[in-house]
């Protein structure tokens, strides 16, 4: 009975022995790579990045030239152009820009919202 004690406590001391090296290799390669991770978002974080202080889209003007060029390739450029002039009017962080019609004329026209911020574009549309 000792003779299958020991020869247990072999075995057991044997597997304990392999379980805590596995565990340590995959500690080991946990730490690499989360070390790993860390570098790349260092190098990302390292990266220059100029923002500046009135936001990526400072003024109605830029507002305006960002929203065209998603608009264009969306409705057309043909029906964009014929929306000018365009109007964009900053409200809390965000630029509602909109197309306009002529006087008399019905429909909708197209219409963006830019993060001022940013430049996010949050919603575009044109009404019917």
């Amino acid at each position: 009975m000792k003779k299958i004690l020991l020869i247990l406590l072999t075995l057991f001391v044997a597997c304990s022995s392999v379980y805590a090296k596995g565990k340590q290799e995959l500690i080991l390669e946990n730490e690499l790579k989360t070390e790993t991770y860390n570098d790349a978002l260092l190098e990302q974080i390292k990266k220059h990045n100029f923002k500046p202080e009135a936001g990526y889209v400072p003024d109605e003007k830029t507002a305006i030239k960002i929203a065209v060029a998603v608009w264009n390739p969306i409705y057309g450029e043909k029906v964009i152009e014929g929306e000018k002039p365009y109007n964009a009017i900053l409200k809390n962080g965000i630029w509602f820009v909109s197309g306009s019609l002529p006087k008399g004329w019905m429909g909708g026209v197209a219409e963006a919202e830019i993060v001022e911020e940013t430049g996010q574009i949050i919603r575009i549309s044109h009404g019917e």
